[in-house]
């Protein structure tokens, strides 16, 4: 997942970018639509054989990238922190063109301000997307992921074991209870709590 927020005065934006990175997780989960550049469908372009706890998702996305630079950037099975920055800059400078100023905070987290006569609505939307499947497409999702969990552990599990830690569920609270409260919304504490946040963000507690 790309971990995507922006400030809380900012009400279209942060509809707009919940919007787009729910379309970002689709393009990553394998669409196989034909590349805006014109080079081959994810149906038809191999990956290279990647290894290591992740090989799965940087196939995923390695196939799904829309551009040379962004499979140039994964070919190796790895973003630099360097890459990271390089794709998110160019993704920022595309949306500046078009009147909204994004910055870049901690744990992968951003925040807009639109200029008069920016996109709103579906348009920001549009060009959100737009601008993300030519810059920075699944590259930053694949630097943040392999930040906050290298080994690719259970997610429900780590995501448990610091909710707990943070007091925010019991010890008898289990992955299998998390998952099920994730899908139905039914989750026992407020997701815009700090400590609820810092897990999502962080839940090895390896980035703070």
């Amino acid at each position: 997942m790309a971990f995507c927020t922006v400030s809380e005065n900012l009400d279209q934006a942060r509809r707009g970018i919940a919007a787009a990175c729910l379309a970002l997780l689709f393009l990553i989960a394998g669409c196989g639509t034909s590349a805006q550049d014109g080079s081959l469908s994810s149906t038809d372009r191999e990956a290279p054989e990647f290894t290591g706890p992740w090989a799965d998702a940087l196939t995923e996305v390695y196939l799904t990238s829309q551009t040379d630079a962004q499979r140039s950037i994964l070919a190796d099975g790895v973003v630099t922190e360097a890459e990271y920055t390089e794709v998110r800059n160019q993704f920022a400078a595309c949306m500046a063109d078009l009147g909204i100023e994004f910055t870049f905070g901690s744990y992968g987290t951003m925040t807009s301000e639109s200029a008069e006569g920016a996109p709103e609505g579906e348009a920001f939307e549009e060009a959100y997307i737009g601008c993300s499947s030519q810059t920075k497409s699944g590259v930053d999702w694949v630097y943040e992921s392999m930040q906050r969990n290298p080994e690719n552990l259970d997610e429900p599990t780590i995501m448990v074991a610091c909710l707990v830690r943070a007091g925010l569920v019991p010890d008898s609270y289990t992955a299998a209870q998390y998952s099920l409260d994730w899908e139905h919304g039914t989750l026992p504490y407020s997701e815009t709590d700090t400590d609820a946040t810092l897990c999502e963000f962080d839940p090895l507690g390896l980035l703070s």
